[in-house]
């Protein structure tokens, strides 16, 4: 089975797409909040769903590793990260096409405020649309 929603956080770099994309994992685990910023890629369960999260996204090569990820871990839902504009929404649409999946984008724009607090606001936006 390949997915059959596609959540792509989208939006210019160093705008916290990782850390938000991390909170996410934490939410769907049930785990305190980390604010970690390192890149991912996991496999949570969440409301009888599989979802597959893939935090990279600066590049079409990344997003095609990201892809990879995807076909290798079937699951219900994947989420990843991508930039506003570019080849990194060329390899979602090519993946979501083959597959039939729907995409679901979020646009992360700059946000005034605690770093961490918008970025949780932004993984609870994410979470909504699982």
């Amino acid at each position: 089975m390949n997915s059959r929603k596609i959540i792509v956080l989208y939006g210019r770099g160093n705008l916290g797409k990782t850390c938000t994309l991390r909170m996410v994992i934490d939410i769907l685990n049930g785990e305190p909040i980390s604010y970690t910023t390192s890149d991912a890629l996991t496999i949570c369960h969440y409301n009888d769903k599989t979802i597959a999260v893939a935090t990279k996204g600066d590049n079409a090569a990344e997003l095609r590793s990201n892809v990879s990820y995807f076909k290798s871990h079937p699951c219900d839902i994947a989420i990843t990260a991508a930039r506003s504009r570019g080849g990194t929404h060329d390899v979602i649409k090519a993946y979501a096409q083959e597959t039939g999946a729907e995409v679901v984008w979020i646009y992360k724009r700059t946000e005034a405020g605690d770093e961490n607090a918008v970025n949780l606001k932004w993984a609870e936006r994410v979470v909504e649309e699982i």
